[in-house]
């Protein structure tokens, strides 16, 4: 046994076929197991027997490279299969992780898309109200203007000629929001301060809102 175990670690391919005086059936069955091919006891074999013997083991060996090749060649395939599955979940996990960005991206987009329209559509109803105000001065003191502008004082006139101007004004402030705000909306907008005259401003909101008075009144 001892024997049989150093010329297999030694030659692992080389066919081996045990001679022996010991007939033992359970020590042939551990001989072959340990890498053998064939036992045969002496005396109890001819010629036949003995070429037979090494034929098929010469064959066996050879089926039994054959088969750890092929055992080889399969693990290696496997391994090269293991390989190519985790790059490809890989690949597919990136895909799916860059497909939910593209959605989430998507889903922003018409979320703020969604806002812009209902802003424009806000923006659009206040403009119409606030065009509306200013509309009817300029044409309720024109009216008047014509029918009784002959019957007024001066001063009476200069009034609703005042309120006219101030509606236009009004109005021309309103379209320049307006394209305040399509600016700012297309990132054209350029960020420029500028110092104002607070008092000033006061003053204009003050006759702005003395109008609206006096058209309600």
């Amino acid at each position: 046994m001892k024997t049989v175990r150093k010329i297999y670690e030694f030659a692992p391919n080389l066919p081996i076929v045990i001679l022996s005086g010991l007939e033992d059936r359970e020590f042939a069955i551990e001989v072959v197991h340990k890498g053998a091919q064939d036992y045969l006891v002496k005396g109890e074999f001819d010629s036949d027997i003995l070429v037979r013997s090494i034929h098929y083991a010469i064959e066996r060996a050879k089926v039994l490279r054959l088969l750890d090749r092929k055992d080889k060649e399969l693990q290696e395939a496997n391994q090269q299969l293991e390989q190519k599955v985790k790059e490809r979940t890989e690949q597919l996990e990136k895909a799916n992780l860059q497909l939910r960005m593209a959605q989430l991206q998507l889903r922003r987009c018409l979320e703020e898309e969604q806002e812009m329209n209902e802003l424009k559509s806000r923006i659009i109803t206040s403009i119409s109200h606030e065009y509306r105000t200013p509309l009817t001065t300029i044409a309720s003191s024109t009216e008047l203007l014509e029918y009784y502008s002959h019957k007024w004082t001066e001063e009476k006139k200069q009034k609703h000629f005042t309120r006219i101007k101030n509606s236009i004004k009004q109005m021309t402030d309103l379209v320049d929001a307006m394209f305040f705000l399509n600016q700012a909306q297309s990132d054209r907008l350029e960020f420029n301060p500028t110092a104002i005259d607070l008092g000033e401003l006061l003053r204009q909101i003050l006759e702005e809102q003395e109008t609206l008075i006096e058209n309600l009144e």
